[in-house]
């Protein structure tokens, strides 16, 4: 049999030590047996016998774990190297407890780990500047003037920023090619849902009247087409219109109630008499502290981050 099989009294944990467990408890039984020891020894000669049967307990509850421990040690080399810790007076599911423990506290880094003493260790500084840029929407200037707002979105636009966008309180004329801001489509595809949309009302009345209910009105032909203007005009406006409408909803993602620049300070006032501008955090130039430092000599009246 190897030596494993014995349990050792020093890896077992301190609470589960022999003669160590409930030691508060013996204490305070030893003071209960002192006290009935002396109240024998006012009945007389017998009650002394008892009397000191009583001490000589206490003074086994009393002793130290250490005279405990060094017992058991004794008693465990005496015995068969086979005895099981319960004929050591030991508990085995103790036994294993402590071994357990006893393994779990491995060898990190040169250092013994104990698993119980781990705590949550801070995010590194990488992780955290990270977290705080995705909850990062832009920086946002803010301006009186719709000049500086001109000027400030084509410096912006010179210094290779492409993610920018203004809001002022009114349309600002040329104001989206100082963003740099392509021409939009919607006007191609308005245009081509209108002509689609005259051509089919045309079509639709030359079927009816031609093809699928004719009427012989006074001799006159069929395919009377100044009869289909009307009908034609109205269904371009309609597939024009509607086309326009939801067109652009689509593109600015509307509906929207809500929306990170609202985050803006003072940006109330953005349908009243300032300007804002805002360098966004998705720009592949962006960095925090770079967009402040540029924002800030273009000479605005403040300069703000905005989260989500």
């Amino acid at each position: 049999m190897s030596d494993d099989k014995k349990p050792d009294v020093n890896e077992l944990p301190n609470g589960d030590r022999p003669g160590n467990a409930d030691n508060e408890a013996a204490k305070g039984e030893a003071e209960v047996n002192k006290a009935e020891a002396d109240a024998l020894k006012s009945e007389g000669a017998e009650g002394e016998t008892e009397a000191e049967s009583y001490e000589a307990n206490d003074d086994e509850l009393m002793k130290s774990p250490d005279d405990t421990e060094a017992a058991y040690e004794e008693r465990a080399e005496e015995l068969p190297e086979d005895t099981e810790p319960e004929e050591l007076g030991v508990d085995h599911n103790t036994v294993h407890r402590a071994n357990t423990d006893e393994k779990a506290r491995m060898e990190v880094g040169g250092e013994t780990h104990d698993p119980t003493q781990d705590s949550v260790q801070p995010e590194d500084e990488e992780l955290s500047h990270a977290v705080s840029d995705d909850d990062l929407f832009g920086v946002v200037a803010e301006f009186s003037e719709v000049e500086d707002i001109k000027v400030a979105a084509r410096k912006t636009r010179d210094a290779g920023y492409t993610s920018i966008e203004a809001y002022t309180p009114f349309p600002v004329e040329d104001l989206d090619e100082d963003l740099g801001h392509e021409p939009t489509r919607l006007g191609w595809v308005v245009l081509l849902m209108g002509i689609t949309g005259g051509l089919v009302g045309f079509f639709t009345q030359l079927y009816s009247a031609a093809e699928f209910y004719p009427l012989n009105i006074g001799g006159k032909p069929l395919n009377s087409w100044p009869n289909f203007i009307v009908i034609t005009f109205e269904c371009t406006v309609l597939f024009s219109a509607f086309t326009a409408g939801l067109f652009m909803l689509g593109r600015n993602g509307l509906p929207r109630p809500y929306h990170p620049i609202f985050n803006t300070p003072n940006f109330e006032n953005a349908t009243r008499d300032r300007f804002f501008l805002c360098i966004e955090a998705d720009d592949p130039k962006f960095e925090l502290e770079g967009a402040k430092a540029f924002l800030s000599d273009l000479n605005p009246l403040r300069v703000s981050e905005v989260d989500y």
